[in-house]
């Protein structure tokens, strides 16, 4: 049993006490046997029948469900209706509700206790103020389905936005709210029911303000210093009822103009002339600052229903802007509240009418430098509207400052095109005539067209045939710097060979015609040592259709024809490692003359390696001049005599990271002309023109401002010529370039002509270097390159010669892989040649990278061609949409405009 305790008490008389017991107990019993499960299976019952509701009332009358009131009409009016539509309305109008209708959709007649009829409770309206003072009731008794009139009306009033909360530039206002309606049954000990049925669906109101702006504050968005641009901005009225002060209710309608003020709109107001309707607004422009109103205000006396008044002015800027700065001109339409009968609504006096804005309009402004080509210009920037003022200067700076060079400026949204053929400024020099022996600098960022209708798009995207001198259109002393690019432009670049007119088109009866044709060219390219044909090409090769056995794979037409293309790729990888080539077999089947079938496998040819002119620098961030791989990019891409140039400049300002940079960059070169040489297999022996097989030596042997250098060389310019033909040395010794006992292998004949134009310079500048410091600079960079070599491919490296490591490890050292030069990651990324990006190769390897061979099916290539043709359509589409609207919104030599005056009401 359970513990339990008990009391005695002991003694008698002062003795007496009480004594305390306490029995622990016994212990619990085991738990009993749990009892067997049921093991039959469990059924759902057969589902009872529908049962019977019925409502008594009085024992006389009996019903199936109970009353319910919904509302079945309802009228929404206002003095101030904005349309003849139904529930549109304007801000700040006072809504009557009237001619209520309830119905009653239950089944039994409605109690003599009546209901209020409100606006639903708990409802959450933005714009929709509910009228405290008003309200409305139901008394009658309605039976089912019977209708009956609500008593009394209920009013709300539209709120107004803030509409400079909003933005600084928007489409007219318009709001859409649901209005809910709700009815309470009301009975005695404070009996309420709500009827939730009552006004389940609302309705959808429309509030509008009764002037809007429907086209912008009109204005070009890019405009040259010391140029203008017309501006334009309408006011439409779209109401029943007249606006102004001089209309009927007398409600004010204002428009002012005024300067934007955030910190990123840069133009001083002493550089900006704005007129408007011929009012002078430039003293005004900074009065912005709080308060309604703000800068020159235009009061509409009057603007009839459906009409609109038009501003025109100008806008000009002071040729002292600097280019890339900004301003932003506001317009605000401003209207007077409404005025309403009643002298209180919510215990406010609205008899005291404020201005309020309805709307603002921004033209945001950039200025654009002026193309004024040259022909003492070295670089051509080009820009565009999305330009930054901070990507500009630090461009400016590197190109200007940094490299002493000389910069002309063209921008794309001024002038709208990058056609070889396009003449800016009316003038007869082409694009391909003004950029010729310059290097073009293009920010690729997207920028909007000033016409909506045209899509938007980066001025790299803009070249009808790409960068490339063999379809570019330019010459071939054009080159260039995509920076910013982004993938779909690479690629587009990429894909430009493949879409662009073929110069020649050659057809093949069989593919051993081919084979022998393309030998026969290749072999007298590399007997005459240098690559001279550069065409794009086309070749139309011929295959014999047999119709084969289906059961047997080998005989099938379709498989037929996929093995001929991939021997025409295999054939090619062996054959020409220097080109592009894309092989497109088409399934379609054609005769002869005398009915034999064949098909076709066209073969395009496509860009050179060693006629590459464009480089790409896809991290586009604004480049310090400090930066050494923004240096190595534009060094990179410059054309080889200005290249010389910014060599001899580095010098003469002692600037060690540029001449380090340009002697990489030399090296880069050596090795790249190195390569083409022997994948190309040339015949340097019989190369009689050495400026086609290394262009970079024979420039640096002519060049006469190194030769000056070297004649009046201190202390500077003989440490800069030293290392520099160290250099160029450590490349003609190259290790892999003596490959033992092969007296007449390419290699050693590439060795023998690098060692002997290295002799023939070092000859050139005898007075100007030191043997010392050349010395010194050949043993770091062997050094060096050791180094990496063992860190990469192991200690016994050297006794592989078969493969060009030394060269890999010579460019590794002398390229922004090697981060002990290059390594500040905020910089801007690597600069490649576009010939190298078809594939992924260049972000791991440093080498040449053979250019590839591609086979693709006739769809992608119809796909291909059908998106470069659009594409050019988008182009010219764009250059279409920037003259005219230049045109239209350009300044005439007067500036005189049109002034529209407004309309006087009756």
């Amino acid at each position: 049993g359970r513990s339990y305790s008990w009391t005695t008490t002991e003694g008698s008389g002062d003795d007496r006490r009480t004594v305390s017991h306490y029995n622990p107990g016994g212990r619990s019993g085991p738990n009993g046997i749990e009892g067997r499960r049921v093991g039959h299976p469990l059924h759902t019952g057969i589902r009872g029948g529908v049962g019977n509701l019925t409502i008594h009332v009085d024992n006389t009358h009996q019903y199936s469900s109970r009353y319910d009131l919904r509302l079945s009409s309802v009228s929404i009016q206002s003095r101030q209706r904005l349309h003849d539509h139904c529930h549109i309305f304007q801000f700040t109008d006072l809504i009557q509700i009237t001619d209520m209708i309830c119905q009653n959709v239950g089944g039994m007649i409605s109690p003599i206790q009546g209901s209020n009829v409100h606006f639903k409770e708990h409802a959450k309206f933005k714009h929709i103020v509910p009228n405290s003072d008003t309200m409305s009731w139901f008394s009658t008794r309605l039976a089912p389905t019977a209708i009956g009139p609500i008593q009394g009306d209920l009013s709300f009033r539209v709120k107004q936005p803030n509409i400079r909360e909003l933005g600084f530039d928007m489409e007219p206002f318009r709001a859409k709210e649901k209005l809910y309606l709700g009815a309470t049954q009301l009975g005695s000990y404070g009996f309420r029911r709500t009827y939730r049925k009552f006004h389940q669906d609302g309705i959808t109101m429309d509030f509008r303000f009764p002037v809007e702006n429907r086209t912008k504050l009109e204005g070009l968005p890019s405009i040259c210093a010391g140029e203008g641009t017309r501006v334009k901005f309408s006011v439409t009225n779209p109401s029943l009822r007249d606006l102004g002060i001089k209309s009927q209710d007398g409600r004010r309608l204002v428009v002012q103009f005024y300067k934007n003020g955030l910190e990123r709109y840069d133009i001083a107001s002493r550089h900006i002339d704005l007129h408007m309707d011929g009012v002078e607004c430039n003293s005004k422009l900074e009065d912005n600052q709080g308060g309604i109103w703000r800068g020159t205000l235009f009061e509409i006396s009057c603007l009839k229903a459906g009409e609109t008044k038009t501003f025109n002015g100008t806008l000009k800027l002071n040729p002292q802007v600097t280019p890339y700065s900004r301003l932003a001109i506001q317009a605000e339409i401003l209207l007077e509240e409404l005025k309403h009968d009643t002298n209180n609504l919510n215990g406010e006096n609205l008899s005291a009418r404020k201005v309020m804005p309805v709307q603002r309009r921004q033209l945001e402004v950039s200025s654009e430098p002026t193309y004024v080509p040259s022909t003492d210009t070295h670089v051509v920037l080009v820009s565009c509207a999305t330009t930054t003022k901070e990507q500009f200067n630090a461009w400016s700076d590197l190109l200007s400052n940094r490299l002493g060079l000389n910069i002309e400026y063209y921008s794309v949204s001024i002038y709208g095109s990058l056609d070889p053929d396009f003449k800016p400024l009316n003038g007869d020099i082409s694009l391909a005539q003004a950029f010729k022996g310059k290097l073009v600098v293009v920010l690729d960022d997207m920028f909007n067209p000033l016409d909506n209708s045209v899509s938007k798009m980066e001025p790299s995207r803009m070249l009808p045939n790409g960068s490339q001198s063999q379809t570019s259109g330019y010459d071939q002393s054009t080159f260039w710097l995509l920076s910013g690019s982004s993938d779909d432009a690479v690629k587009q670049a990429l894909a430009s060979h493949f879409t662009a007119p073929p110069n020649d088109i050659i057809n093949f009866a069989s593919l051993s015609a081919f084979k022998k044709a393309m030998k026969e060219q290749l072999e007298e390219e590399r007997q005459a040592g240098r690559v001279s044909d550069v065409s794009i090409c086309e070749s139309a090769i011929r295959v014999k259709y047999q119709k084969g056995n289906r059961m047997s794979w080998t005989n099938d037409p379709q498989k037929r024809i996929e093995r001929k293309a991939d021997a025409i790729k295999s054939f090619l990888e062996n054959m020409d490692p220097l080109r592009q080539y894309v092989i497109e077999p088409r399934e379609e089947l054609f005769k002869d003359e005398d009915g034999t079938s064949y098909q076709l496998i066209v073969v395009r040819r496509g860009y050179c390696r060693t006629a590459n002119t464009t480089n790409v620098l896809q991290r586009a961030i604004p480049p310090k001049q400090d930066d050494g791989n923004a240096l190595l990019a534009v060094v990179k891409s410059l054309p080889l005599d200005t290249m010389l140039l910014v060599f001899a400049n580095a010098v003469s300002a002692e600037d060690e990271l540029l001449l380090d940079v340009t002697m990489d960059i030399f090296v880069q070169h050596l090795i790249w002309e190195v390569s083409n040489a022997l994948d190309g297999r040339l015949s340097i022996r019989n190369a009689e023109d050495l400026d086609g097989v290394f262009p970079t030596l024979q420039a640096t042997i002519r060049s006469s401002e190194l030769k000056q250098i070297a004649a009046g060389a201190g202390n500077d310019g003989s440490k800069a010529l030293s290392e520099l033909l160290a250099r160029m040395d450590c490349v003609a010794n190259s290790r892999d370039l003596n490959p033992g006992p092969m007296p007449f292998s390419q290699r050693r004949a590439v060795r023998k002509k690098l060692r002997k134009m290295v002799s023939n310079l070092e000859k050139e500048w005898a007075e100007g270097i030191s043997e010392e410091d050349r010395r010194t600079e050949i043993k770091m960079l062997e050094k060096e390159v050791l180094a990496h070599l063992k860190e990469t491919y192991g200690s016994f490296f050297t006794r592989v010669r078969s493969a060009s490591r030394w060269r890999k490890g010579l460019l590794y050292i002398c390229s922004y892989r090697n981060m002990a030069k290059y390594k500040d990651a905020g910089f801007c990324g690597p600069t490649v040649r576009l010939c190298e990006m078809e594939t992924l190769e260049h972000t791991h390897k440093s080498r040449a990278i053979v250019p590839s061979k591609t086979i693709t099916t006739e769809d992608n290539c119809r796909s291909m061609r059908q998106q470069a043709d659009e594409q050019k359509d988008l182009a010219s589409q764009l250059l279409n949409s920037i003259e005219d609207t230049r045109n239209r919104m350009g300044l005439g030599n007067n500036g005189e405009i049109e002034v529209q005056l407004p309309h006087n009401c009756s």
